[in-house]
């Protein structure tokens, strides 16, 4: 039978209650994550501003002292426009146990701000402290593509890149993203452009009076955006089909600084020799079709915080979402290789320190993923509370019934008046937060 768009738009709403209540579950737990406005933890050397400092640091300290711009921003500008000079060199790496299969540095990011905390201004005076290229009288890496208004225009601007290669960085992300989502407006049709994009495949877009193929495309995307502002573009549906899983979302959140301060930022200080140096040392790299690989004490790192984190964390509000997890994830080997290139080691082999680097810059981005996640659903304090109850309502049935001649998991649906799927799920929940719970239940779910 035919499924039609009715039970398209009842199985997204499945998926947006089942992530809702993975995070309800999570908070009732009192799992949180991560405290997303520690960028610290991210940053090598928040204590020296000195020449030798990674660059980072360097971006760190300037931004900090001169501004009350939440740090996550400038920095991740920083790891885009290193993404695309990857993209722009063709550098590749192979992950471990994958073969001779060459993967790309491309980063698709969308760095989430709340208003008034100089979104554009960040990635534009990053964009300043990119040496020039002495031919073109040009910054060696700078954004070729813009958007456009229109599939047509669009698919244009892919065609016309060079070899396929791109940097896409996009203020106001949230208002492209609405278009995209509308179904029947002309911009719907660039939302499976996206799709294939990222998998750097070749865009074909065929009319009445053309037909238009484009190279294998392999892009870097830096979208900017208010949190709020993007948690109410994206949906349902992109959190099903597989749009979401391809970017990381990076949150900026304030931290302790005083705006008051700050009346004037000191613009003239956020690049200086000492950093203009250190940029230029590593943007003077040979990295051109350069391709990485992994020692094995970076490989067995890999492994083990895969596991870990995913045990002691993460699990806990994405359960049934591995896929995402494992995408997040597996962005690790593209900060550990940007770790590298920053520091200037010799040699394509990359190491355990540089990958210990880039699972710190993953778990900020997982982070901020569950913070986007609570935007995206807005759990109110009486959704939590109706949620507690429940659980413990349910705890105390079976715990009560357990044993007894025809309990089973239809006793929990008919007591309960829900669903199957949510009694399963609320299982694992509780098997996963309250080891101390047994139920012979546990046998039922997989």
């Amino acid at each position: 039978m035919q499924k039609g768009p009715l039970f398209g738009l009842k199985a997204h709403k499945m998926e947006r209650d089942k992530m809702l209540k993975n995070f309800l579950d999570s908070i009732v737990f009192s799992d949180e994550p991560g405290d997303i406005t520690d960028i610290l933890t991210i940053i090598e050397n928040p204590f020296l501003n000195k020449r030798g400092v990674d660059v980072p640091s360097l971006i760190f300290h300037r931004f900090y002292r001169n501004t009350e711009v939440p740090i996550a921003l400038p920095l991740f500008s920083f790891y885009s426009i290193l993404s695309a000079w990857c993209v722009l060199n063709k550098a590749t790496y192979k992950v471990p146990l994958a073969g001779d299969r060459p993967y790309e540095l491309d980063t698709w990011v969308m760095a989430l701000a709340p208003s008034g905390a100089a979104k554009t201004l960040s990635i534009g005076e990053v964009l300043k402290m990119v040496p020039m290229n002495p031919e073109t009288a040009k910054q060696i890496i700078e954004p070729n593509f813009q958007g456009a208004n229109g599939p047509a225009a669009f698919v244009q601007q892919l065609d016309e890149l060079p070899d396929g290669r791109g940097f896409w960085y996009q203020d106001e992300a949230s208002q492209m993203f609405k278009l995209i989502e509308q179904i029947g407006h002309p911009m719907a049709e660039i939302k499976e452009f996206l799709l294939k994009m990222k998998d750097h495949k070749e865009i074909t877009r065929i009319t009445k009076d053309e037909k238009l193929v484009t190279k294998p495309i392999v892009m870097t995307q830096f979208f900017i955006n208010t949190i709020d502002s993007m948690a109410r573009a994206v949906s349902d549906e992109s959190m099903k089909d597989g749009t979401l899983r391809r970017y990381q979302f990076a949150i900026a959140q304030k931290d302790d600084r005083n705006f008051t301060d700050f009346s004037l930022y000191e613009l003239q200080n956020l690049s200086d020799d000492i950093l203009v140096d250190e940029m230029l040392s590593v943007f003077s790299q040979n990295i051109s079709s350069k391709s990485y690989e992994f020692d094995d004490d970076s490989k067995v790192m890999y492994q083990r915080m895969f596991k870990v984190f995913w045990e002691k964390q993460y699990s806990k509000f994405m359960s049934g979402s591995e896929n995402i997890y494992r995408t997040h994830m597996m962005e690790a080997f593209k900060y550990a290789i940007f770790h590298h290139i920053i520091h200037k080691k010799e040699g394509s082999l990359i190491g355990g320190e540089s990958m210990q680097h880039g699972l710190k810059i993953v778990m900020f981005l997982l982070n901020s993923l569950q913070s986007f996640i609570k935007y995206r659903l807005n759990a109110t304090p009486e959704d939590i509370t109706e949620r507690r109850t429940l659980i413990e309502n349910v705890q105390k049935f079976i715990s009560e019934q357990d044993g007894k001649p025809g309990f089973g998991l239809r006793s929990v649906y008919r007591k309960f008046n829900i669903k199957k799927d949510d009694v399963m799920q609320m299982l694992k929940a509780i098997k996963k937060h309250d080891p101390k719970f047994k139920t012979s239940l546990y046998e039922k779910i997989k």
